[in-house]
């Protein structure tokens, strides 16, 4: 049979001395407990269950999913052709690389190396003029 009383072990400090103590406190029916306690349980299930859920049918869902994908893109490959199918497969990656690469210093690299160069026999066009080793 369940008792009324509850056993509570407290802590008390005095004196900078730690004591603990065994307390009764009589025991709450569920229809008096506080009503944020009752909801955070509620909230913690909830969240466990759909946790549990999703973990059982995510399985299910991939391996049903890889085929329907496949099939998709197959009839869209069918329907539009090589050449956009192609295309719409290759533009990602070409916005990724214009991106990581940003296009001003690729165009001032590729002026770099595209320029023309000086022979050694006309330094005196140079905005410098070299140093004399002696």
């Amino acid at each position: 049979m369940l008792s009324l009383y509850l056993m509570v072990k407290c802590r008390l400090y005095l004196n900078h001395e730690q004591y603990f103590m065994n307390v009764t406190q009589p025991r709450m029916p569920a229809h008096k407990r506080s009503w944020t306690q009752l909801m955070t349980n509620t909230r913690t299930f909830t969240a466990w269950g759909l946790a549990v859920s999703a973990t059982l049918v995510s399985p299910i869902l991939v391996i049903f999913m890889i085929p329907l994908t496949i099939g998709f893109g197959l009839d869209i490959f069918e329907l539009v052709g090589e050449g956009p199918f192609a295309l719409a497969l290759c533009a990602p990656v070409a916005f990724l690389l214009l991106r990581l690469i940003p296009l001003r210093t690729a165009a001032r690299q590729l002026a770099v190396l595209l320029r023309p160069r000086l022979p050694l026999d006309r330094s005196g066009a140079l905005n410098y003029a070299p140093k004399s080793i002696s």
